[in-house]
């Protein structure tokens, strides 16, 4: 019987240790988070001088929580207040950079870029997101500009003028020219 008791005294008194342990523990943590709920976090904090921040990518978000933009390695890209998607800026595997707008349809409607030789073009897209006018500057320095018909035929075309014309003087040309 002795034994018995002293077994049932022993477990009681490692019951009542294991309670007053985790009793400590809830009370530690509650003074913890009391304290950070109590701290608040700064807004912002000025950069160090030489700091670096990298990750995969950033996101910026409006005081509602709305995606806006996007900052990756894909490039960036700039969404209206419903999160439409109407500017991005990109660059190629090749290198090949790229400025595009898109309509509030999502379609493209705007796009800046270089090509692979360093040669700048733009291109207007209609409403239906076809090609509509190209502008484009060659390898050798003569620019274009072009009008495109519904089917992306070009319909009004300027070319380098000849070297006998006056200066400013381009050569026009159109399709419907062409045809006589």
């Amino acid at each position: 019987m002795t034994s018995e008791r002293t077994g049932t005294a022993a477990t009681m008194v490692a019951a009542t240790a294991l309670l007053v342990a985790v009793l400590a523990l809830i009370a530690a943590t509650n003074a913890l988070f009391r304290t950070r709920a109590l701290t608040p976090e700064p807004t912002s904090r000025p950069a160090s001088e030489g700091a670096t921040v990298t990750a995969p990518a950033f996101e910026l978000r409006d005081a509602d929580g709305k995606l806006r933009g996007r900052l990756s390695d894909q490039g960036l890209s700039l969404a209206d207040g419903n999160g439409r998607l109407r500017a991005a800026m990109a660059l190629s595997e090749a290198g090949v950079p790229s400025f595009t707008f898109f309509g509030k349809d999502g379609r493209v409607r705007t796009v800046l870029a270089l090509g692979s030789e360093d040669t700048p073009a733009l291109t207007l897209h209609d409403a239906q997101g076809r090609v509509r006018a190209r502008i484009v500057v060659g390898t050798d320095g003569a620019a274009r500009v072009e009008t495109l018909d519904e089917r992306g035929t070009p319909d009004v075309a300027t070319a380098p003028a000849p070297a006998s014309a006056p200066s400013p003087t381009r050569a026009l040309s159109s399709r419907r020219d062409r045809s006589r």
